[in-house]
């Protein structure tokens, strides 16, 4: 390799390093804006609130299938009110922050899933998308669950590392730790293992969300000159 190409190389880099710098304070600024907390409990506790009853009621009787329909009717409107109201509160906390950080939603969405993220982000999700896919056309549709999310966790260890919030770290090592045990016995109790990866998930985001907070405030209480 001549000296030109040694250049270019190092020019190269060095512009991936500036575009690196630029993306990951905005990242850094919506990965966890004010309310992200509330959220992420709001999830937790529908997840719970599906997935428990679901799996009480499939071993009363017998299978999910067996539920009467109005329980059944009641389960899938606790997820349809969470799809409703936690989709508008999540969008309406995004474009709070965005707005104050002077830009839009397209900004969310190129800091997390653009530039560079773009390599890690797509391909996860392909995978993810096929092993659902292909636990549906094998008839076993539940071993998807723990699949895409322990591929969820590599995306939130990603998301983690660029914003430099612990809180994602968190959600990551739980997927993918829980992830493994779950694909031997996901089968056997999927709406218990629901709870488990994701509703689980959700409350320790939250938690992990609020002590990340907390030393954050500490630290900047402690700063000399401040009262």
């Amino acid at each position: 390799m001549d000296d030109t190409s040694l250049q270019q190389l190092s020019d190269d880099i060095e512009a991936l390093k500036k575009s690196v710098r630029r993306n990951d304070p905005l990242l850094r600024e919506i990965a966890a804006p004010p309310g992200w907390t509330l959220f992420s409990l709001m999830a937790a506790v529908s997840v719970s609130a599906f997935a428990l009853p679901a799996h009480i009621l499939s071993v009363q009787y017998g299978s999910f299938a067996a539920i009467p329909a109005v329980w059944k009717a009641g389960l899938w409107a606790v997820l349809a009110l969470f799809f409703v109201l936690g989709g508008s509160m999540k969008a309406a906390i995004m474009t709070r922050r965005t707005r104050a950080l002077g830009g839009g939603l397209s900004a969310v969405a190129k800091a997390f899933y653009g530039g560079q993220s773009a390599h890690i982000v797509f391909p996860l999700s392909f995978l993810a998308i096929a092993s659902v896919g292909v636990a549906l056309l094998a008839a076993r549709p539940w071993l998807g669950l723990p699949v895409a999310t322990a591929l969820w966790g590599v995306l939130a260890n990603h998301i983690g590392v660029r914003s430099g919030n612990p809180a994602y770290l968190v959600v990551g090592y739980w997927s993918i730790g829980l992830s493994l045990p779950a694909w031997f016995f996901v089968e056997r109790s999927p709406f218990l293992w629901l709870f488990i990866l994701w509703g689980g998930m959700f409350f320790a985001f939250a938690g992990a969300l609020s002590a990340v907070s907390h030393a954050h405030r500490g630290r900047h209480h402690g700063e000399p000159g401040e009262g």
